[in-house]
């Protein structure tokens, strides 16, 4: 090799290692000024939580307040805000305006926006805007869209106000109660997403300080280059000299050794022309010079490779000084570079094959609790990471040996015993000859986002778990209506398995009269990217039925605003499709009922005054039998129609249950007129009654629909002839008893037994005879409601039901109802009596209906008390602020205009607590509880009334707590 072409290979090999060490600085120095830019965004995103905490905190005083009152002509009024006494005047004439929270913070970041040349801004927006102000823009508009269905709490942006740098900082603001005063009439309620607070926070101050950061780091990176470059450069120029004075010597060599074998072939020509006139006798002596001069070549040819290893031993001695000069200067850029990686706010540490650190900056040794690195240094890293993650740890750190970069998130405990989650990034770490030396790792301390993401995946476990126990099936598909996600509930109401339907298009499992159907549907929908509303749509599941579901979704929108897709809920609504079939009849009674409902409550109203008036006639003119007698027809005539109204209003389901003390006896002879009409003429009907009363709270009326249900049923039983017997008897359930009977409460109790000669119920179906709907009777003969309404009645009452049959041998149904004694209702009634001929109070009596309300008023004051007599509630509310003298009792109508019965009490009790309140209307629907009992602490008494009635539940309400 010539000169020329070895110092050419010499000098790309310098190259290359100033190119390997300009690429190891280069690198080093962007991850860390990236690091810096995101520390410099994230000390904004703090600054702007700091300023929406303050500004919340600013306006939940003002809320809680209520706004605070301004002068008018320091503030101008808010023209947005319509509430009572926006604008009023002090008694002394001053004019005040009410300054509600956001105008009060939009005034104040008004003028900071005047007097500050970098101010930070703030602005409420909002999708349903009073103000135009608070109208956002695109951004704005998308982020709000992302609160409101809880997929983000907060963002951020970088903008330009002004032509200067600013971070946007976003988040929800919640709706409170405070909040309602101004905004309940634009439909919002507690814990909606009412709009979002924006605040941008002004950057320069922030970059300036990145900026001298980043030019210090800049710098002390140039300095570390030169230094480098500089080692490298010295290195590789007494690397140059050596080689050329090697490559000079070789070439002297050379030129000797040709020489000499120049000389050689001389003296061997000499040599030949010698043995040509030499005789023979002179070859030994030959033989002994050509010996000779061999040997001295040899003594050359050492001197020569001797001096050659003294040159070699020098020049590998000049060469230890230089790298020990290149040590000393690659320590003390070692130095510099812990200098700034120390300055570092991450963890940044170097690592051996093993693990073992060695070398780990300031930031790293408080993230693991480390007083100084000396404490942990050659320590192995393994033994501060949890057993689960050591595994992994030790294969991040040998595959960056193996030149592989990769990253772990793995938890760790510090030395103090603190445990945090930390990630890191794991790079090889390379000398100047290419060579991997270290492993670099840069950890972040992620502690915070983990436990947020564990909070994240247990409230999604949390809703799915919701989901997954819902009845409904909750699914989502994709813009080819193919399902990508399905609750387990999909096995309930198809039959498939959830992984059976994931996959599939949503018409494999619709039935084929209804896919086009459906395909024009979802084809309307998605193009609009409209919501799925009620469409109803018959499926087949895996075992050959049809059920019906009712679809309802959303679309699922990319954040271009692309549909991607659909997520939705089926409800199984079969069963009330059937119900919809099988009882069309009864929906068709059911209207005749509410108009028969609408009916009778006026009719009541105009019973009350024939009732109140009758019965004042019957009393001021007892001595006349003629004008006797015609009220006592009227009275009668009242009675008849009240039964009827009564009748109406059962019919319509308008009435709530009139629980009194019966006599069961009484009510089975009584209806035995009823029954023997309905049933055949062939079925006999048997009584076996006990001698003794049958004492029972209950309402008469449906206990005799109970009784022509079973009637009825028994009948269907029997084909021919046949007897059904009703019994009644006495009994007492003890606590064995009623742990073996679910349902069943100890004590006495009545029993009624119904029995027929029938066909009796097959064991199979037996279970299933109460279910609604159930009827073994050929379509059109029934509706499967008889027994299931008569084990509601039953259920209502507090009692309980059994039934014994036998295929072939007939059907016994047992009903058993709490006893009671009818001497306790005799002792209250009594009592009332006599209380309500001696007590007397003022009454507040309201009543939209002038008739009712002037005989109700002259019922009671002919008992002797003071009645207040309003026709409007708010009539009502004014009178008892103006009352002087105490109320004892409020007489209210149910329904009433603007406001009904149980709301005015409510208004009421504000300025009169502890009031007493007698309802009164045609229907409890208002003030029954969901049963169809009225409620205990419920007072109420149906229209229409008799005087004697009415004046006694006035004084059983009036005066219930005296002893």
């Amino acid at each position: 090799m010539n000169n020329e072409g070895f110092m050419a290979q010499f000098r790309k090999y310098g190259l290359g290692m100033i190119v390997i060490w300009t690429g190891v600085i280069a690198a080093i120095l962007l991850f860390i000024l990236n690091v810096y830019r995101e520390n410099t965004i994230k000390e904004a995103a703090r600054t702007a939580r700091d300023y929406h905490a303050l500004n919340l905190q600013y306006r939940k005083w003002g809320a809680r307040l209520g706004g605070v009152y301004a002068p008018a002509d320091k503030v101008l009024p808010n023209p947005y805000l319509a509430v009572p006494e926006r604008d009023v005047k002090t008694e002394s004439g001053k004019s005040l305006t009410l300054v509600n929270p956001a105008y009060m913070t939009r005034m104040v970041f008004e003028a900071i926006v005047k007097e500050s040349k970098e101010p930070v801004v703030s602005r409420l927006v909002s999708l349903k805007p009073l103000n135009p102000a608070n109208v956002p823009n695109a951004w704005e508009r998308e982020t709000l869209g992302l609160f409101e269905k809880r997929l983000e709490r907060e963002r951020t942006q970088l903008i330009a106000i002004d032509k200067k740098p600013y971070l946007q900082f976003m988040a929800a603001f919640i709706t409170e109660k405070s909040c309602l005063k101004c905004h309940a009439h634009q439909g919002y309620h507690v814990g909606d997403v009412r709009g979002g607070m924006s605040i941008a926070i002004p950057m320069g101050s922030y970059l300036a300080i990145e900026a001298e950061r980043r030019n210090s780091l800049v710098a002390g990176f140039a300095l570390l280059w030169v230094m480098g470059g500089a080692g490298i450069a010295a290195s590789s120029t007494r690397r140059h000299r050596q080689e050329a004075a090697l490559l000079e010597n070789t070439g002297r060599l050379e030129n000797e050794i040709v020489e000499r074998r120049r000389i050689q072939e001389q003296l061997e020509e000499q040599t030949l022309r010698l043995e040509e006139e030499i005789s023979e006798r002179q070859a030994a002596q030959e033989q002994l010079e050509e010996q000779t001069l061999r040997l001295e070549e040899e003594i050359a040819e050492r001197q020569v490779a001797q001096e050659q290893l003294e040159e070699q031993a020098s020049a590998l001695e000049e060469e230890t000084a230089e790298r020990q000069q290149a040590v000393v200067a690659l320590q003390k850029a070692e130095r510099f570079l812990q200098a700034i990686i120390d300055s570092e706010p991450e963890c940044v540490k170097l690592l051996d094959a093993d693990g073992r650190l060695l070398l780990m900056n300031r930031a790293g040794l408080e993230m693991i609790d480390a007083d100084t690195f000396e404490k942990v240094q050659g320590q192995s890293m393994c033994q501060l990471v949890t057993e689960p993650y050591q595994a992994a740890f030790a294969e991040l750190a040998q595959k960056a040996y193996q030149g592989i970069p990769g990253s772990l998130e793995f938890e760790a405990v510090g030395l103090k015993g603190r445990r945090i989650w930390l990630h890191s990034m794991a790079v090889p770490f390379r000398d100047e000859n290419d060579n991997i030396v270290a492993c670099l790792a840069i950890t972040r301390n992620v502690t915070e986002l983990r436990l947020s993401e564990e909070a994240l995946r247990t409230s999604e476990e949390r809703f799915r778990g919701i989901a997954e126990s819902l009845a409904d099936w909750i699914w989502e598909v994709d813009a080819d209506c193919r399902y990508t996600f399905s609750s387990e509930s999909v096995e309930r109401v198809l039959g498939y398995t959830r992984d059976e339907v994931i996959g599939r298009q949503v018409y494999e499992f619709i039935d084929p009269q209804d896919v086009d159907k459906v395909r024009d549907a979802f084809m309307e929908f998605s193009g609009s990217k409209s919501n799925i509303k009620n469409l109803e749509n018959w499926n087949v599941t895996r075992d050959g039925r049809r059920v019906c579901l009712l679809t309802n979704g959303v679309p699922i929108l990319d954040f271009q605003g692309t549909l991607i897709g659909y997520r939705g809920v089926d409800s199984d609504v079969t069963e009330q499709r059937m119900l919809e079939r099988q009882a069309s009849q009864q929906q068709k009674l059911e209207s005749i009922g509410l108009l028969a409902g609408g009916i009778a409550h006026d009719f009541n109203n105009l019973l009350v005054p024939i009732f109140g008036y009758a019965e004042m006639i019957n009393m001021r003119h007892t001595a006349d039998e003629k004008t006797a007698g015609f009220s006592a027809a009227i009275l009668k005539s009242a009675g008849k129609a009240r039964d009827l109204v009564s009748r109406l209003l059962s019919f319509s389901r308008q009435q709530a249950l009139r629980v009194e003390t019966q006599d069961l006896n009484e009510i089975i002879v009584s209806f035995m007129v009823i029954l023997q009409r309905t049933i055949r003429e062939n079925i006999e009907i048997r009584l076996r009654l006990s001698p003794e009363a049958c004492m029972i709270q209950a309402d008469r009326t449906q206990i005799e629909q109970a009784l022509l249900n079973l009637a009825v049923n028994a009948q269907d039983a029997i084909s021919g002839a046949g007897v059904i017997t009703i019994e009644t008897g006495h009994l007492m359930f003890d606590q064995e008893y009623c742990l073996r009977h679910s349902g069943s409460k100890p004590g006495r109790h009545v029993m009624v037994a119904f029995s027929d000669s029938g066909s009796g119920i097959d064991e199979a179906i037996l279970p299933h005879i109460f279910d609604p709907f159930f009827t073994t009777k050929p379509t059109g003969h029934g509706t499967g409601l008889g027994l299931s309404t008569t084990f509601g009645v039953v259920k209502q009452h507090e009692g309980s039901i059994e039934v014994n049959s036998r295929s072939g041998f007939g059907t016994t149904f047992t009903l058993y109802f709490p006893e009671r004694s009818g001497d306790e209702q005799i002792r209250e009634q009594l009592q009332i009596s006599k209380d309500s001929e001696q007590l007397t109070g003022t009454i507040l009596v309201v009543e939209d209906n002038p008739m009712v309300l002037m005989m109700v008023r002259e019922i009671l004051e002919g008992a002797g008390h003071r009645v207040i007599a309003v026709d409007e509630p708010f009539q009502a509310i004014e009178a008892v602020r103006s009352c002087r003298d105490t109320i004892d009792l409020l007489v209210s109508d149910v329904v009433m205009p603007h406001m009904n019965g149980p709301e005015l009490y409510e208004r009421i009790i504000e300025h009169v607590p502890g009031l007493k309140v007698l309802f009164m209307s045609g229907y409890a629907g208002v003030v029954s509880s969901s049963n169809g009992h009225l409620e205990e602490e419920v007072n109420f008494i149906s229209k229409p009334f008799t005087m004697e009635a009415f004046i006694r539940k006035v004084s059983e309400v009036m005066y219930a707590d005296r002893t």
